[in-house]
């Protein structure tokens, strides 16, 4: 009995037995061991149960690993990923019987059975109705109830008391297809009703007795009314009788168990393995989704100026939840702050046609400083998202998010940005101090949260994320395809917004090297640390001041300084980073796009 590199080796009885032998005869040479003796019998025995052991350590060695573990042990695999053994189930499907439409009823528990004896069990009660309502569709042809088929029509009437009867002038009614000429007669969605004679069909929900794949059967099998009920002219099942299953077998339950081993979930592990397919050159995915539901995405009505909110009056906006939304997650606007702005507070309210101040409490409110804003110290246009989380939206509403300072501008004040004169349906309302501003009106996006995850990829320069690197992310997490993210989890594939970083500064060389090639080697160093930060990194400016440092030749670098695009530069006495969002990744900007990478 071993364990080797090709698994646990288990010992014939005769193997046990001559090891038993050799080991005694080492303590007690001189005995005497053969078939008649008792000792040969006690070894005998003793490798018979040594033998039975190493089978149920066998076993248990099997039952470690979903690969070949059976039965019970198999079951607890699976719990352990969250998954059971399919047990078995009943066909099921429907008998159509025949009768007279008498209000007599086919009882739940009725028995219907085919030529060779399968019994079916009725799982509801179903009646032969003499009189039926019809829905209106609206259009020319109105079907017959679900329940029912082949019906003879002696009379439609107009209302559930069969008094005012509609003219066969207005209707045909042939095929169980009501086909109207006057398509008017009866309003969409209305009811109108039916007088049955003659015979009928009702459809009558039947289970197979015994579970299993035993219950399935062919269109047209079930023809006996085994309960032998006198208002039944005939029966059969116009389709097949399906969904009876047995227990599900080991091998299949393993598979679906080694399936899940392979399908480990978590955001770590969808980020890995994106990370490595072709092209990806780093990634980011993170638990969040903040989708406009309700307007436009994108911030293509901005205009040139803004709001300035340099009084203590109410400002906000109106917006209305999309269908199935439930929780608002944040507001965002799009503005800058001129110089030190003081605290906003917000809140959150059901609104009011014109209604441009809050009346009440909010459902739900904050405060938020300047802190939030990504490029804090910079006069610049930028999204500011404003956290907000309410459950419970109501879909038939509208609601107001109204703001204001909380104390009167001093040094500084907040500027959000308008969108011009565009569509009045862009929003309900806008309104600043206590003016309204519609159709022109703040920007903005209303985030909502859903049970989703973002993938943001940086691609490879030699790489287009729409027909490369989009296509083969979404064909590794579709689940329909086998892919690995879990069904009804959304998830939104993203590229990565380039920004660039601007250089400017002065280089000392030691002798012998030339300045083309120190700038040449500098670019590259600091390319290479660029490379190493993620999506939304912030760029240290500590270590692209040492990336040029570290270029063979570099003596000394002074004025150092580092922008983004046309954003405000930094300089090593302010000592803090270059501020990158979080859609948002960095490469240097050698191609003088903006401000260019300059080192002289």
């Amino acid at each position: 009995m071993s364990l080797t590199a090709t698994g646990y080796i288990r010992e014939t009885i005769d193997e046990i037995f001559i090891r038993m032998n050799n080991e005694l005869k080492k303590t007690f040479p001189t005995i005497n061991i053969n078939p008649d003796n008792i000792i040969y019998q006690w070894l005998k025995a003793s490798a018979i149960e040594k033998y039975y052991l190493q089978g149920n350590i066998d076993d248990g060695m099997q039952n470690i690993t979903p690969m070949s573990a059976e039965g019970i042990w198999l079951d607890r695999h699976g719990q352990e990923r969250g998954l059971t053994r399919k047990k078995p189930s009943y066909a099921v499907g429907e008998v159509l019987c025949s009768g007279v439409p008498d209000n007599s009823s086919v009882p739940e528990g009725s028995l219907f059975a085919t030529e060779n004896n399968k019994t079916y069990v009725s799982t509801e009660t179903r009646y032969f109705v003499d009189r039926l309502a019809f829905t209106r569709l609206g259009g020319t042809q109105d079907d017959i109830p679900a329940n029912y088929a082949n019906l003879t029509i002696s009379g439609f009437y107009t209302d559930p008391d069969y008094n005012t009867l509609i003219s066969t002038g207005y209707y045909t009614f042939s095929g169980d297809i009501v086909t109207w000429s006057n398509i008017g007669y009866i309003g969409s969605g209305e009811y109108y009703y039916g007088i049955l004679s003659g015979t009928m069909g009702v459809y009558v929900p039947v289970q197979c007795d015994t579970s299993g794949i035993y219950g399935n059967t062919a269109s047209n099998t079930i023809t006996v009314n085994a309960s032998s009920l006198g208002n039944i002219t005939s029966c059969y099942n116009i389709a097949d009788i399906t969904n009876g299953r047995e227990w599900e077998t080991d091998n299949d339950f393993r598979q679906r168990v080694l399936a899940a081993n392979g399908k480990t979930f978590t955001l770590k592990s969808v980020e890995a393995m994106v990370w490595n397919l072709p092209g990806v050159k780093n990634c980011s995915v993170w638990q969040t989704s903040t989708i406009d539901k309700a307007l436009p995405t994108d911030w293509t009505y901005v205009a040139d100026s803004g709001i300035g909110l340099n009084g203590t009056g109410w400002y906000g906006l109106s917006f209305y939840p999309s269908s199935g939304i439930g929780t608002l997650s944040s507001v965002t606007l799009y503005g800058r702050v001129s110089g030190i702005a003081p605290d906003l507070d917000y809140g959150l309210s059901q609104y009011v046609s014109g209604q441009i101040s809050p009346t009440g409490t909010y459902l739900v409110s904050g405060s938020i400083t300047m802190e939030i804003l990504e490029r804090e110290h910079e006069d610049l246009w930028q999204e500011i998202e404003i956290p907000i989380k309410y459950n419970g939206l109501d879909t038939t509403r509208t609601y107001a998010f109204y703001f204001h300072q909380n104390e009167e501008p001093a040094s500084g004040y907040w500027i959000f940005a308008t969108t011009g004169n565009i569509a009045v349906n862009y929003r309900s309302d806008s309104f600043s101090g206590f003016a309204s501003t519609s159709p022109s009106g703040f920007v903005y996006k209303t985030g909502f949260k859903a049970p989703a995850y973002n993938i943001e990829v940086i691609p490879y320069s030699n790489y287009i994320f729409a027909t490369d690197i989009k296509p083969a992310v979404e064909a590794l997490l579709d689940n329909e395809d086998g892919g690995y993210s879990p069904v009804c989890i959304q998830y939104n594939i993203l590229e990565a917004e380039k920004v660039y970083l601007g250089t400017r500064g002065k280089l000392t060389l030691y002798p012998n090297y030339t300045l083309a090639t120190v700038i040449a080697d500098a670019k590259y160093n600091l390319s290479t640390y660029l490379d190493t930060l993620n999506v939304g990194e912030d760029v240290v400016y500590s270590q692209a001041e040492k990336a040029i440092m570290n270029t063979a030749g570099v003596k000394k670098l002074t004025n150092f300084q580092i922008c983004i695009n046309n954003g405000t530069w930094i300089t090593r006495n302010e000592e803090r980073d270059l501020a990158v969002s979080n859609h948002e990744y960095v490469v240097l900007d050698s191609n003088s796009l903006y401000q260019g990478a300059q080192l002289t």
